[in-house]
């Protein structure tokens, strides 16, 4: 498969997305892992847990498809415009089911799936270069 943009052009939007908006990645990593806090730690108040986990994601989804899609994405790859509508669109649901509705309930349970998920970001971590940097 031909892609329509060069691994050159790939890396640049990144490189470009990432020193417009620096220090945003700071504060996008402290919610990501206050949204991991509020699902690990126990606390009194853990019916909230769930409102504050969607909030959280609701932003981040929001984010992906406005700040990198729209605004960067697409100056090289056309089909971005649809990435960021389905980002925008999870969002929204985040926002709906887990917001308003409080209809989302995020929590730990130890288990074969927990311990694949961990083991695949930690994979993902040792693997990928760009996100030991």
């Amino acid at each position: 498969m031909q892609l329509p943009f060069t691994a050159e052009q790939f890396y640049g939007v990144f490189r470009e997305y990432n020193t417009t908006l620096w220090p945003a990645q700071v504060f996008l990593l402290a919610l990501a892992v206050a949204a991991v806090v509020l699902v690990v730690v126990p606390h009194r108040w853990s019916g909230w847990s769930g409102v504050g986990v969607s909030a959280i994601l609701a932003l981040l989804w929001a984010w992906l498809g406005l700040a990198y899609h729209l605004a960067f994405f697409t100056s090289i790859s056309p089909p971005a415009y649809g990435f960021a509508g389905v980002s925008v669109a999870g969002a929204l649901v985040f926002l709906w089911q887990g917001v308003v509705r409080r209809k989302l309930e995020f929590r730990w349970v130890a288990g074969g799936r927990s311990v694949v998920g961990f083991l695949l970001v930690v994979f993902v971590k040792q693997t990928h270069p760009s996100i030991n940097r």
